[in-house]
């Protein structure tokens, strides 16, 4: 549910601005795509190390895919552009960093979403609980510790 709620406020904010379908479809692939990494690269133990790696390649493969469909639509030139070398290769130095930085900031968004979601479990002291402060038997805890068992 909370998945859902995050994309229609994103989509909401993409349709304030009148932002084109392709907008919508990229960011959706790469949030998408951020999650599944999280998830699935590296056993799920380094979730940021895989944010970055996952933005850094869609930053990459989406530049490199808006790059063609510019070319594409310059029928002058086309693929015969003398300078089509340099942009793909800007591709990978502006896509590829970017992508990356916006990878950990989407992955701090999706880890935090599912870390308050995450039910406390009982055998996890709740927070401010001193675990070494033993509660009086008839009132507030004292400074008095618990005995080693």
């Amino acid at each position: 549910m909370a998945i859902t709620t995050l994309y229609a406020a994103v989509f909401a904010l993409l349709s304030s601005v009148g932002a084109h379908p392709l907008v919508f479809l990229s960011v959706a692939i790469f949030v998408t795509g951020i999650g599944l990494a999280q998830a699935l690269l590296f056993g799920g133990t380094k979730p940021r190390m895989a944010s970055i790696l996952a933005g850094a390649v869609l930053g990459f493969t989406m530049s490199c895919t808006a790059l063609c469909l510019v070319v594409g639509l310059r029928p002058q030139l086309g693929w015969r552009d003398p300078w089509i070398l340099f942009e793909f290769f800007m591709c990978f130095v502006i896509g590829a960093p970017m992508g990356a930085l916006w990878g950990y900031l989407v992955g701090g968004l999706i880890a935090g979403l599912f870390l308050s979601k995450r039910p406390e479990s009982e055998d996890t002291p709740k927070r401010g609980a001193n675990p070494s402060v033993a509660p009086a038997p008839d009132g507030p805890p004292t400074n008095r510790t618990v005995p080693p068992e």
